[in-house]
């Protein structure tokens, strides 16, 4: 007899990567959806008929959630969530085209950023900052989302780089080098070589006329955050202190012996009494010297009556690290008189 053919539709659920199945139809493309049997043909005609099911799929949603990684996202894209603790989150749908070009850019003070990877350090990099995606065959493929899970991704920064300039200011001597310097990395300055007669060093600032900002030697960091900028540091200087000393006084004969026995250098140091006032900064007189010695052995020589010649000093000042040494400053030099008079005497 004519009869129609009965088949149970297995409950075996197929599988497919990045996709759900959604049922056996009648047709690859709409058709009837077949439950758990399927009856081929009818009464009227023959047996053993054959017919062919189609799975149907549906492509699954996927979370992406972005990491700042210490920066701030920057979304420009209404389908996509901001969370409270500054990520965000959207669906890709597996072989669709949404979201590679993706409506988030990242910012970070100091900071580059190097793209959106699936590491913290390393890894592979999804996305650009702000850009098209990259087909790496694992996250996306001919511009198609390629991967069947959720996935976290973070962006990675490359830290700014700057230089500094150090100025001496109006330094009589000495030269410095640049310092390249990046974004979040501590510097130690170096410390500076640069001189100024009749003054001292006392630090840095970040304008030619302010007040010290940095001391010599200091750590620093983050002078500026903005890529390839040249920050200048300005020496700030602080005259020395004046010494002071007393003017002495030679009897001519007293001078002569000295000068025969060499010790008139020493007995003019000792007289002098060179030291420092309105010191504020504890600099110490470290030492001194008689520059014009032979000329006041000339003057001690030839001198028939009175005479004075102006003792020529040079001060090596010391502020702990430094030493400067200053020739003929303010309160210096003093005064050599030469007489010829023993006290008493009447005669000349």
């Amino acid at each position: 007899p004519n009869t129609a053919s009965t088949f149970t539709v297995s409950t075996t659920k197929p599988s497919r990567t990045g996709y759900t199945f959604a049922g056996w139809y009648t047709a690859a493309s709409g058709g009837t959806k077949v439950g758990t049997e399927y009856t081929v043909g009818s009464n009227n005609q023959a047996k053993n008929q054959s017919a062919t099911l189609y799975a149907h799929w549906t492509a699954n949603n996927y979370t992406v959630t972005l990491q700042p990684s210490g920066g701030r996202l920057n979304i420009g894209d209404g389908s996509i969530t901001k969370n409270s603790d500054g990520s965000a989150t959207f669906k890709v749908i597996y072989d669709t085209t949404n979201y590679y070009n993706l409506g988030i850019t990242a910012s970070k003070t100091g900071y580059q950023v190097n793209g959106f990877y699936d590491n913290t350090s390393g890894g592979k990099k999804l996305w650009n900052n702000g850009g098209a995606c990259l087909n790496d065959g694992t996250y996306w493929l001919n511009n198609k989302w390629h991967y069947a899970g959720d996935v976290t991704l973070y962006v990675q920064w490359t830290a700014n780089t700057y230089t500094i300039k150090l100025d001496g200011n109006g330094n009589t001597s000495g030269t410095m080098s640049n310092i390249n310097a990046t974004f979040d990395k501590e510097i130690k300055l170096p410390a500076s070589t640069f001189r100024k007669t009749e003054y001292h060093f006392i630090g840095w600032s970040t304008t030619k006329n302010g007040e010290v900002k940095y001391k010599d030697g200091e750590t620093i960091k983050n002078l500026t955050p903005d890529q390839g900028k040249i920050v200048t540091l300005y020496a700030v200087w602080k005259e020395l202190p004046k010494a002071k000393g007393v003017d002495i006084a030679i009897i001519k004969d007293d001078g002569v012996k000295m000068i025969n026995n060499n010790t008139l250098e020493s007995f003019v140091h000792t007289e002098l009494q060179l030291t420092i006032a309105n010191n504020e900064d504890n600099i110490t007189l470290q030492s001194y010297k008689i520059l014009n010695l032979d000329e006041i052995k000339s003057k001690i020589n030839n001198t028939e009556s009175q005479s004075e010649i102006e003792i020529k000093v040079e001060v090596t000042y010391s502020t702990g690290d430094k030493s400067y040494k200053v020739i003929n400053k303010d309160g210096t030099p003093c005064k050599l008189k030469v007489l010829t008079l023993v006290l008493g005497d009447s005669e000349q």
